[in-house]
């Protein structure tokens, strides 16, 4: 695939970079804060516009630009853009609201591929202790859980500190953290066996029935175009990929995944059963038939088999695209998903952390190199991250190591089964949770 990064002499007009991306991202910007739409074709690539005709583009219009009617503010560029990608920071003037633009371009026309929205959160809670951090969480409406651990050298995880940690929650796009953690121990097994290999580097072929809703590119791809499995984890954990989460969950294996979940999950395993593609729990989400996620999550583990496969009434339905780019509200939120508790995510990531420090398994770690809250990196030599978010869910979860070497998982899970979640106030509980971490044990606080 071709070279997607910037060239040093690259030029900026403010913070903006002069890149296809950065350019897409100030385009942006312009339409949320007033700018007229004439044509999409003149702003939008054809494979956006197959995706999401004109009235769903200004319907989401509307809606960013009663956030921004005042006007807005951008903050800041996220690190990491690189020649077709830039992620903004932008705050309403009026209401002070911040969202996170996630703008792809196309390398030669400039025109706008891949567009979402992403709500962000600049205000800090300045929590002393755990017990404050308990107080403000209790505030939260639905369930919040957060689980935190520090990683023994030795072996095991030291506990620090828990709330509802075994509370099993829907993960909503974070679940795959247990694909990459299947990938991952298939890896190490692979390796072990043969020293000196590359597991990660073979290559399988995208297939158009494995394609999935965004967020992700790989959608995008003509079919049978090789991708490696280094470059699919990073994908669908860093960038949030779902077609690459289907791909590498039909390479392993549903029964392989389902072993490695089962085998962290000790809250509620079963109502996972069996495991969901991407592409099946958009299809029992959004779907026509209305009942169908209902019938679904009334069914026993045989019978809900039977609709997912061939010929099967999930196999067969369709999501609703107009209902996807509309979702405004929790559905089947308790009863049709992957679910799993705070604590059992920790595990996962203390598993994801020792895998990532064995030999020929740098790709694992890169796969969790994903954009994240904002946090002081002063205190970090290291941060890997994986979020997730929709309708009624957010979930947050790091693998964090300290500029003295000590490590530590958090894991922060959120559900409301009755209303959309003011996400900034989890961002905000979430990120005071990382800073308690970075004072956690030290012989002397720092200043």
């Amino acid at each position: 695939m071709e070279d997607d990064t910037p060239p040093a002499n690259l030029e900026f007009v403010g913070q903006i970079p002069v890149t296809p991306g950065g350019m897409a991202l100030r385009t942006v910007i312009g339409l949320i804060t007033g700018d007229a739409l004439d044509d999409p074709a003149d702003v939008f690539a054809p494979e956006f516009l197959t995706r999401f005709p004109r009235e769903q583009i200004d319907s989401v219009l509307r809606e960013m630009r009663a956030k921004y009617a005042g006007g807005a503010t951008l903050l800041r560029v996220e690190p990491g853009f690189t020649m077709t990608r830039a992620v903004g920071v932008v705050r309403g003037t009026e209401t002070g609201e911040v969202f996170q633009v996630h703008v792809r371009a196309e390398r030669e026309s400039g025109r706008i591929a891949s567009l979402y929205f992403q709500p962000a959160w600049e205000d800090q809670l300045d929590a002393k202790a755990w017990g404050q951090l308990d107080e403000e969480m209790g505030k939260l409406a639905g369930v919040a859980a957060i689980a935190a651990y520090e990683v023994r050298p030795e072996g095991g995880l030291g506990f620090i500190h828990t709330r509802e940690g075994d509370r099993a929650l829907a993960l909503g796009p974070a679940h795959t953290l247990f694909v990459l953690g299947t990938l991952g121990e298939q890896m190490q097994r692979a390796i072990d066996h043969h020293p000196g290999t590359s597991p990660w580097e073979e290559a399988i072929p995208v297939q158009d029935r494995l394609k999935s809703l965004p967020p992700g590119d790989l959608r995008d791809v003509p079919e049978t175009t090789p991708v490696s499995l280094a470059e699919l984890a990073h994908r669908m954990s860093a960038l949030g990929d779902n077609t690459a989460a289907n791909h590498l969950t039909d390479f392993l294996g549903k029964l392989m995944v389902e072993r490695y979940f089962m085998g962290l999950n000790t809250a509620d395993p079963a109502r996972t059963l069996p495991w969901l593609g991407t592409l099946e729990y958009f299809k029992l989400k959004l779907a026509e038939d209305a009942t169908l996620a209902d019938r679904y999550a009334r069914s026993d583990t045989e019978a809900r088999w039977n609709m997912l496969l061939e010929g099967g009434e999930v196999f067969k339905a369709i999501p609703n695209q107009g209902r996807f780019i509309s979702w405004d509200g929790p559905l089947a939120l308790g009863t049709v998903g992957h679910f799993a508790s705070a604590i059992d995510v920790a595990r996962l990531l203390e598993d994801l952390a020792r895998k990532s420090d064995r030999p020929g398994m740098t790709p694992l770690a890169r796969a969790l190199d994903g954009p994240g809250l904002s946090i002081d990196r002063r205190h970090w030599a290291s941060v890997g991250f994986k979020g997730g978010a929709e309708p009624g869910i957010l979930s947050l979860n790091w693998i964090l190591t300290r500029d003295d070497g000590r490590r530590f998982v958090l894991a922060f899970l959120w559900n409301d089964a009755e209303d959309l979640l003011p996400e900034g106030l989890g961002y905000r509980v979430a990120g005071a949770a990382v800073r308690l971490l970075a004072t956690h044990g030290r012989a002397a606080q720092e200043p």
